[in-house]
């Protein structure tokens, strides 16, 4: 091994070691289920996830939310974001069934991994869905989508 290749092993290491956001395998599961993953409702929005620095509720609610949508916020059961979305239906295709397994594999993650969960959607109609979730240790992670409700 070259002297510029061990070099580089070492910068990125000491990357990794300065980062407090390291990826945890939690979080490559989550990605990993979260890949293609859409919130079915009247549209259909992509389920995303990121690691963030802990934060309260408050906080991120005035971080993401404008002042006129703050009048529309509800913090609810986070065990609700999965109502509907568990149950495979005679009609599914196997893109929906693989959407179920999907859910049904990210609720079990979620309540197997997070201690504090909090679910908190935005709107009345086109809205904004958050779930803030706290592992034992701290870390901090934000899954978003977007659901319309008529």
């Amino acid at each position: 091994m070259s002297k510029k290749n061990i070099s580089n092993i070492i910068q990125t290491e000491e990357k990794l070691i300065q980062n407090p956001l390291i990826i945890t395998k939690v979080f490559e599961e989550l990605k990993l289920i979260l890949a293609g993953l859409y919130y079915i409702s009247e549209t259909d929005a992509l389920i995303e996830v990121e690691e963030i620095e802990a934060i309260s509720i408050k906080d991120l609610i005035e971080k993401n939310i404008s002042k006129k949508q703050q009048k529309y916020v509800a913090n609810l059961d986070w065990e609700s974001f999965f109502t509907n979305k568990l149950v495979p239906q005679d009609w599914h295709d196997p893109f929906m069934i693989e959407q179920t397994q999907k859910m049904i594999d990210l609720k079990a993650l979620i309540s197997e991994n997070f201690k504090e969960i909090n679910y908190i959607k935005v709107g009345e109609v086109e809205i904004d869905a958050f779930m803030l979730m706290m592992e034992e240790s701290g870390r901090t992670f934000l899954m978003k989508t977007k659901m319309v409700e008529t």
